[in-house]
């Protein structure tokens, strides 16, 4: 199989501790095990996130149920550095796309919300379950990135 052109993809959430990480680490993994994406760079940051903060109990507890370590993960804000390297922003709600959008005209074309079926709740605070619900959201959403990613390629 023929390498695809590395690329730069930031996963943007409110704090940088639930979807954004979960994000991050399902699309690593998905990228990892197709094995086409060699030199791809997975980040993610929070529009109003604290540096800092690590992942929630319970966004650490579902992805390490699906064999994903996110126990290490430190929250950041994002920057107009990330948004220089990044080929492909993507927002956990159409309103964090539009917002963005509106602040960062130059990056339009490259804002966009991660599913194309709407948005992806923020599970903060809730069950494990409701995490496993958003882990399920945005595991599915990345999937049909993939495959786009790969026609693109």
């Amino acid at each position: 199989m023929k390498g695809r052109e590395p690329m730069n993809l930031l996963f943007l959430c409110t704090g940088n501790t639930c979807r954004s990480p979960m994000a991050e680490a399902i699309a690593l993994n998905l990228l990892r095990r197709d094995g086409g994406f060699s030199g791809t760079a997975v980040t993610s940051a929070g529009l109003a996130a604290f540096p800092g903060d690590g992942a929630t109990p319970a966004a650490v507890r579902v992805c390490e149920a699906h064999g994903l370590d996110i126990s290490g993960h430190r929250s950041k804000a994002l920057t107009t550095d990330l948004v220089a390297a990044s080929d492909h922003i993507y927002t956990m709600t159409l309103a964090q796309a539009a917002q963005l959008r509106q602040i960062l005209p130059q990056a339009a074309a490259r804002i966009e919300p991660l599913s194309p079926q709407g948005d992806i709740a923020d599970p903060f605070g809730g069950s494990d379950d409701t995490y496993q619900r958003t882990y399920e959201q945005i595991e599915a959403a990345i999937k049909a990135r993939l495959d786009e990613w790969k026609m693109n390629q």
